[in-house]
């Protein structure tokens, strides 16, 4: 704990050359964040990407709102997914993520 107490009052007392350096590694520890963190939404953005280029019809699915259906048919950024007895046609946000259940069972209230 002396030691801590030593290193805070040593920085306190130097010059402003030290509180420059402070400033430096700060930056550098945030650009680094930043950097990380673009690199992980670019990879997310390529998997979704990627997910959607391979969806094929007879794919149990689940959408974004929580429907869960099965693709009929794709065609280009227009999906149709059949989840009740008639299809249900869903555009520009095509199915977020494959299903292993094909509907959800219903809970029962006493």
């Amino acid at each position: 704990m002396q030691h801590i107490h030593a290193a805070v009052e040593a920085a306190n007392s130097g010059s402003s050359g030290g509180s420059n350096y402070t400033f430096l590694i700060i930056l550098l520890v945030l650009l680094v964040g930043l950097f990380f963190l673009s690199r992980r939404t670019q990879r997310k953005q390529k998997d979704a990407q990627s997910f959607r280029a391979n969806l094929t019809p007879g794919q149990d699915v689940m959408t974004a709102s929580g429907m869960l259906g099965r693709i009929v048919e794709v065609d280009g950024d227009e999906i149709t997914i059949e989840s009740t007895p008639e299809p249900v046609r869903a555009g520009c946000a095509p199915p977020s993520r494959r299903s292993s259940n094909r509907r959800p069972r219903p809970t029962r209230r006493p």
